[in-house]
């Protein structure tokens, strides 16, 4: 899809994502840590939001390590972004990403019969992902948990309520937004 040759280079294993401390460095830190631990230990879907570059990657696999070591991870992702398994080699992560005929929605279906505990999305980057997202969200596993682009709650509801709308037929504006 390119005009010419381009490549591009991860580093996977650039930032300490197992210890939230460096990422939240602020003097208030502790109360933001701890909000976000019992985000995570109250078994609460939840999504990362930010610009491009704003660390939404690393944050979730932080917050991963608060999450009950016993519960099965499935993650979906567009290209392999998280690494999970070499994160946290002791835990049950299957780790998928799309490739060919079976893109990100196709996934999401599937891992309603995977036994997830939790469903991780690499990144919801359109509306019938969003709208696959909240089903998952819904359909239980315990924890549900994404990241997206955008930098208020106001926008992300929005982006969530017409993807719910456009792409899988409510009618109720009010309903999708709830």
């Amino acid at each position: 899809v390119s005009d010419g040759w381009q490549f591009y280079i991860r580093k996977f294993d650039s930032a300490d994502a197992k210890h939230i401390e460096t990422l939240v460095t602020h003097p208030g830190r502790g109360i933001v840590i701890e909000f976000l631990h019992s985000i995570v230990l109250g078994e609460v879907n939840y999504v990362v939001s930010g610009d491009m570059g704003s660390g939404k990657t690393t944050m979730e696999k932080a917050l991963i390590g608060f999450m009950n070591p016993q519960y099965t991870i499935r993650t979906a992702e567009t290209s392999f972004e998280l690494n999970l398994n070499n994160l946290y080699p002791e835990r049950d992560i299957h780790a998928m990403q799309e490739r060919g005929d079976v893109t990100i929605y196709d996934i999401l279906e599937a891992s309603k019969k995977m036994d997830a505990d939790i469903m991780v999305v690499g990144e919801v980057n359109a509306p019938k992902i969003a709208g696959a997202f909240v089903q998952v969200a819904q359909s239980g596993s315990r924890i549900a948990t994404t990241t997206l682009h955008h930098k208020t709650t106001e926008a992300l509801i929005e982006y969530f309520r017409n993807a719910l709308v456009e792409m899988f037929g409510i009618n109720d504006v009010l309903i999708a937004e709830k």
